[in-house]
């Protein structure tokens, strides 16, 4: 499996499936600034 590819994606697809589960996510990399 190319590990960019199972990474990346991920984030999006959350963002679709579950809005609120994926602010969990993105909310705090953004305070860390990923």
């Amino acid at each position: 499996m190319d590990v960019r590819a199972f990474q990346e994606p991920a984030p999006i697809r959350w963002l679709l499936a579950d809005p609120r589960s994926a602010w969990v996510w993105v909310v705090p990399r953004l305070w860390l600034g990923w």
